[in-house]
């Protein structure tokens, strides 16, 4: 056999199957484009001289990583649907002739022209729309837009290795189902389901046991850092628990309803039932995919989008004020004398600063007791989930400085206290540490400006009788004496079209007088950090995103062509048996609506017990706003199930015409 009969069949094949080729060629020049595009906007050497641009560079590297790891998942998953549907012609040209050697030539010409066209369009596409993904970038960070813009040499050449690779590895896998396989198997094998798990009772129990403890766990988190060490726990079971769920615990309870024989044996049970089972067989892991990239991409572009729109808000938590200097363990000597001459150090440096407030603290880190209200002291200042901060300060500045509610007039005696809880009220009459208890005097609702609400753990502010009180309880719990206090004070400008840098060059003059070492931030100055990382995860955000909604659409369009084939048999046959045609259409469309919508309604779900966890990640962000958060959940929600439906429509389209219901 001469070579170009090979590359004939090859061409005949992709032509005859280009219902199947041509979305598969479609998502492979997108997902190359995109991977050629956030690598080449992370290697890029212009991105390295912008303010913040290494931070950038960090995010932007993630990115390569994770398209890259969606990227083999989505080529290989396709590939499945591809290879299933042209099994039967491959086994055909081995019972006409063709041996396995001439089929494994085929079959790699063919994936050498697929190859050859998606890197190709794909690094076109992906160099053409660099500049304008480049222009968005910049316009994100808000930076001045430049129209210049290169295309590294490595990141073409990284592109097309790697996709090489993951084509030259999709080949041998093929290969290998084909080798394996008899002539008759490989015709029989596109009439198989994608899979049919067997009804299992324990893995049903474990799939809803693994599914309520990861929502369990997400519901009951009350702390950022605990949130970050059980996030990943969490998603994995509930990944576990989808799967199992979608795989066997369907089938369990459809083959339970089929044992109710008077509910089964009435005709529209019988059918709904008979299909349903059928369907969850056969699309139980494509439709767990679906609702686990939708889950993905509704989480993904509603923190990224909230964080985005809250930075303002952020912010302000992370820095009460335009003007904050942070001094840590202030001996006394140093102390005196300092409130005053930070209140006069505006009018000392020239500068229109107002609002100023000033506070001493001191703080120690505890563990909740299993009896309410009782804290072990630790000794160790590190933080772990389970840690509890304890912040002492005085009551004349809490008074002076930081009230929200009128606290004048309480006479609080050695071992009172005024009590504010992290994130809720605190409800007892005494909180204890060890063998030190102190009466709740009052519990308060806040601070007039205090960035304890974006703590990583929960906390407890205490207000106290006075400096002295403090070293004595503090001295009592951690057996030993105080090493100096904390102090902050802060100001805010009156004329912010004041130059932050040359008051920052003024305040570090004048802080240099009083010896002690501190910390100065410049709200204005702070904010182009924060919004490198903020812009920098908003748009690695987008990009994922549009990521998994391709490979949601892919799989959505496969299933439909799958369901397609398969029911038009299934048409035919029932028509055979005495059902009538509206009958027949009536109960498939119903089931193939209920059967691709039900991966919308349990990633909706994940999404909603995700709430809370999701909303605590963000605090490690500086990020309080849930009223923001919550709005923009709940809109890209709506926006993400009419794009759904809106999918569904137009791939329902495809599964008609296979059907031909007119």
């Amino acid at each position: 056999m001469t070579k170009s009969f090979y590359g004939s069949i090859a061409q005949n094949g992709i032509q005859n199957n280009k219902q199947l080729f041509a979305p598969y060629v479609t998502m492979n020049v997108f997902i190359i484009a995109m991977f050629y595009m956030i690598h080449n906007l992370a290697q890029h050497p212009d991105l390295k001289n912008i303010g913040g641009g290494d931070v950038m560079s960090v995010i932007l590297g993630f990115g390569v990583y994770v398209v890259g790891i969606f990227s083999v998942l989505a080529v290989f998953y396709t590939n499945s649907f591809l290879m299933k549907r042209r099994m039967k012609e491959i086994g055909l040209y081995n019972i006409l002739g063709l041996a396995k050697r001439h089929i494994a030539r085929v079959l790699s010409l063919e994936t050498f022209m697929i190859a050859l066209d998606s890197i190709g369009l794909g690094l076109l596409t992906g160099v053409v729309f660099s500049k304008l993904l480049y222009m968005v970038l910049l316009r994100i960070l808000q930076f001045p837009v430049k129209l210049d813009f290169n295309s590294p040499v490595i990141s073409l050449v990284t592109t097309t290795l790697f996709f090489g690779v993951l084509f030259l590895a999709v080949l041998i896998y093929n290969l290998m189902r084909i080798h394996l396989k008899s002539p008759i198997e490989l015709v029989r094998e596109s009439a198989v389901g994608e899979r049919e798990p067997k009804a299992s009772l324990w893995m049903t129990i474990m799939g809803l046991m693994c599914m309520i403890s990861g929502y369990v766990l997400a519901v009951n988190i009350e702390s950022p850092l605990k949130a970050l060490y059980t996030f990943f726990i969490a998603v994995l079971l509930v990944i576990v628990g989808t799967y199992a769920l979608f795989t066997t615990g369907s089938i369990f309870l459809l083959k339970k309803l089929r044992a109710l024989k008077p509910f089964y044996y009435q005709t529209k049970h019988f059918i709904v039932i008979s299909g349903m089972l059928y369907r969850m067989k056969q699309n139980a892991v494509g439709l767990s995919n679906i609702a686990i990239l939708s889950a993905m991409l509704i989480v993904t572009l509603s923190t990224t989008i909230s964080l985005y729109a809250g930075l303002d808000d952020a912010m302000k938590n992370r820095y009460p004020q335009d003007v904050s200097i942070s001094m840590s363990q202030v001996e006394m000597p140093a102390l005196v004398g300092l409130e005053q001459w930070a209140a006069q150090l505006p009018e000392s440096i020239g500068y229109r600063l107002d609002n100023f407030s000033y506070l001493e603290s001191t703080g120690f880190i505890t563990k909740k007791d299993a009896e309410p209200g009782r804290y072990s002291v630790l000794q160790d200042k590190s933080f772990d989930s389970d840690s509890v901060f304890i912040e002492l300060i005085p009551y004349d500045l809490y008074v002076n400085y930081f009230a929200l509610e009128s606290s004048q007039g309480i006479q609080l005696s050695e071992n009172e206290v005024l009590l504010y809880k992290t994130g809720g009220s605190y409800g007892l009459e005494q909180i204890e540490f060890g063998d030190q208890t102190l009466k709740v005097e009052k519990e308060i609702k806040g601070f007039r400006q205090n960035s304890v609400d974006a703590g990583l753990v929960e906390s407890f502010t205490l207000v106290l009788k006075d400096k002295a009180a403090i070293q004595n309880f503090y001295k009592k719990v951690q057996k030993k004496d105080m090493e100096g206090f904390d102090v902050y004070f802060g100001y805010d400008e009156k004329n912010q079209s004041n130059n932050p840098k040359a008051l920052k060059d003024v305040i570090m003059g004048a802080l240099k007088s009083r010896d002690i070492a501190y910390t100065l931030a410049i709200r204005s100055l702070e904010r182009m950090g924060f919004l490198q990382i903020y812009g920098g995860l908003l748009f690695l955000g987008l990009f994922l995103g549009s990521l998994f909604l391709v490979m949601t659409v892919m799989i959505m369009y496969y299933k439909q062509i799958s369901e397609g084939f398969d029911d038009k048999i299934r048409f035919e046959t029932m028509q055979k048996v005495g059902m009538n045609h509206s009958e027949i259409k009536k109960s498939i469309q119903s089931q193939t609506i209920l059967v691709f919508f039900l991966p919308l309604l349990v990633a909706s779900c994940h999404v909603l017990f995700a709430f809370n966890m999701m909303r605590l990640l963000l605090g490690i962000f500086n990020f309080t706003n849930v009223a923001l958060f919550s709005a923009v959940t709940a809109l890209v929600m709506i926006v993400f199930a009419v794009f759904y439906y809106v999918v569904y429509q137009l791939t329902a389209r495809t599964y008609f015409r296979i059907v031909q219901w007119h």
